[in-house]
């Protein structure tokens, strides 16, 4: 006499989001024994396909349909179409990321230690520990502890083909390219130092200088600075603050001087007692010899 009770089939297999070859493995491990349970494998290829495909969901049967076979039968055949699920669930692995993770998982507030162990074996499963050797040790210490994550980016997407050499050779092209763009950077940043005769540069003009910390680019005069007779930066003229020699105002020189003769005996070119000062201003070099 039938008792009614039907052995439950495998949970649907979510093929989307994250952990998916975490799903994938508990449901193959459902599958194989569902299969064994009912007798299916001692069945026709056709029909074993036929229940895993009605079991497994609709989205697996959505990845399912877009397979490529070299042989077309393959489809109908429970071997092949578990190895492509598979293949399509748990892509190729980075051994060093997997074992990164196992390296740093900590027990879980609330986790007892039986389960705690499980969820290390789990993780250990995918690190291949049984093969490891001194140089994947290093290999593994060196890509999560280099400080550029734009190297270590570039190191975890080299997967197996990731060799202890292969870390060297990237890392030291790395630093050596870092290094060389340094003294780049340095050479074409580097400030001309430009020197002012006289009385050196109007406060207002140190302190848009000092604001500047020398690093912004100067504006230029368009055309020769009317005050002073010289081209220079915006707001740096050399006359500003002084006294004309030959009218007694102030801000220009008596060489561009535009009032009505005063002191015309006063020598227009008397040079004063020179005092250089130095500031920064850009890239290109001038010098003001002193002139009035």
């Amino acid at each position: 006499m039938a008792s009614g009770w039907t052995l439950p089939a495998p949970r649907e297999l979510e093929v989307h989001g994250q952990n998916v070859g975490e799903r994938w493995t508990a449901f193959k491990l459902a599958w194989n024994n569902y299969a064994l349970a009912q007798g299916i494998g001692g069945k026709e290829e056709e029909i074993q396909v036929a229940t895993l495909l009605t079991v497994i969901g609709e989205e697996a049967r959505a990845v399912y349909s877009t397979f490529q076979w070299a042989d077309r039968a393959d489809a109908t055949k429970i071997a092949p179409v578990l190895k492509k699920l598979e293949d399509y669930c748990r892509p190729r692995k980075n051994i060093p990321f997997e074992r990164y993770k196992f390296n740093k998982r900590q027990q879980l507030q609330g986790e007892s230690y039986d389960q705690y162990k499980t969820a290390l074996r789990k993780l250990a499963q995918t690190c291949e520990f049984d093969s490891i050797t001194p140089d994947e040790i290093l290999r593994d210490r060196l890509v999560f502890g280099v400080t550029d994550a734009k190297v270590r980016e570039r190191l975890l997407r080299e997967t197996k083909s990731l060799t202890l050499e292969r870390t060297d050779e990237v890392c030291r092209a790395a630093e050596s390219t870092f290094e060389q763009l340094k003294i780049v950077e340095k050479s074409d940043g580097e400030p001309v130092v430009q020197t002012l005769s006289r009385r050196g540069i109007p406060p207002r003009a140190q302190d848009r200088i000092q604001k500047r910390g020398g690093s912004a680019k100067p504006v230029r005069q368009t055309r020769e600075c009317g005050n002073c007779g010289w081209d220079h930066d915006r707001g740096a003229c050399p006359a500003y603050g002084k006294t004309c020699a030959k009218c007694g105002k102030t801000n220009h020189f008596a060489r561009r001087c535009r009032s009505a003769t005063k002191n015309e005996g006063r020598e227009l070119n008397e040079v004063e007692e020179e005092q250089e000062e130095v500031y920064v201003t850009g890239r290109r070099e001038r010098k003001w010899r002193g002139l009035d």
